[in-house]
């Protein structure tokens, strides 16, 4: 099921395979349901990933590409005007989510290679509520090696 979201999903067509597999891990950690109701469910699981990564309703201040605020903005935008032609619009939107993914990527690599990670009890390594894919994790501490 979410497999098949993904991949005939617009924002699919623009990644690659390590960014397929980001985003379908990302929709993998939502609840059952949750994304059915949204008319671009990977804008919404990721939207929910990079809450969690900044600390829900309480965000604190993170080091991110100043270009991923900007594409959070847009995508809001996208999120509140839902026109007749959904698919169109989805179509439209699929560049700018393809975007903040790459940002967020790029936010949560950033993270990790400066250790501002934890690993919890049950030994996934976070970010404050955001659970790291942990073959991730791993590709990106394979990168910091000599």
């Amino acid at each position: 099921m979410v497999s098949a979201l993904i991949d005939s999903t617009p924002v699919c067509d623009l990644c690659s395979a390590f960014e397929r597999r980001f985003l379908l891990d990302l929709i993998q950690q939502e609840e059952p349901g949750a994304l059915s109701d949204h008319p671009i469910p990977e804008l919404y699981a990721l939207l929910q990933a990079i809450e969690r990564m900044w600390g829900g309703a309480d965000a604190k201040q993170l080091t991110v590409p100043p270009q991923l605020i900007y594409y959070l903005a847009v995508c809001a935008a996208y999120a509140h005007h839902i026109p007749e032609d959904v698919e169109r619009w989805r179509g439209g939107g699929a560049h700018d989510v393809y975007r903040i993914l790459q940002g967020f990527m790029e936010s949560v690599a950033s993270a990790v290679k400066a250790s501002s990670v934890v690993t919890h009890e049950d030994g996934g390594v976070y970010i404050d509520l955001f659970r790291i894919p942990q073959w991730f994790y791993e590709e990106v501490m394979d990168d910091q090696r000599p």
